[in-house]
């Protein structure tokens, strides 16, 4: 059955064909909502498939609070960066919280990851 299922790939020309629909912040479409495009055309992707095409194959995609598109201004790609750059942010206050809950556990990571 997984033979079935579509590759990568082919998940990422039919985000693409979508997202040519979405030029600019103001018309992005939510993950949610790309998922269930998506589902319209095949029903077994899944939402890590959907995100993992996009990674690998769409680098140009942009994102940010709502959601998925394809930039057309350089205001737009740094507000992309910006928007990764606070999760990123984000993601590693919980992660020292999390490390700092555990005096003794997962010990040298922090050295590891630089953080």
């Amino acid at each position: 059955m997984d033979d079935l299922k579509p590759t990568l790939e082919k998940i990422a020309e039919s985000i693409k064909f979508i997202l040519l629909d979405r030029l600019g912040r103001e018309k992005a479409i939510k993950r949610p909502a790309l998922l269930a495009t998506l589902r319209e055309i095949d029903h077994r992707i899944s939402d890590r498939d959907m995100r993992k095409a996009i990674e690998k194959f769409l680098p140009e995609t942009c994102m940010c609070s709502g959601g998925y598109f394809f930039p057309q201004t350089d205001r737009e790609v740094n507000k992309t960066v910006d928007y990764i750059e606070a999760k990123i942010r984000g993601l590693a206050v919980r992660r020292r919280a999390i490390l700092e809950s555990y005096p003794g556990l997962g010990t040298g990571r922090q050295m590891r990851l630089g953080l």
